[in-house]
């Protein structure tokens, strides 16, 4: 399984629109055929920096997700609501299977 994690600070004017996106991209993300898990978190001290991770069952998952329209439009669009953005993909090695 592949796991993709986001992190990103909104602008401070743009941290509700960021939000909003956010939740617009999980709602149809979770839809996706392969997608495990797409969840979205919010610092606990700053409310401008944001967590997304995303779990996929395999690399052709996580790349028809990136593939899909509205991930083209998520990529269009949800930069300018944010500041700095720092994403990683990794192997899932540990899973936790409960």
């Amino acid at each position: 399984m592949i796991a993709i994690t986001v992190f990103l600070e909104a602008h401070p004017e743009h941290a509700d629109a960021l939000l909003a996106e956010i939740v617009e991209n999980a709602g149809h993300s979770r839809k996706e055929p392969g997608c495990r898990k797409w969840e979205y978190s919010r610092h606990l001290q700053d409310p401008l920096k944001f967590c997304l991770y995303e779990v996929y069952d395999d690399l052709a998952a996580m790349e028809s997700h990136l593939a899909s329209p509205h991930v083209k439009r998520w990529m269009e669009e949800a930069p300018k609501y944010f500041a700095t953005k720092t994403a990683g993909r990794f192997d899932i090695i540990g899973l936790d299977a409960r």
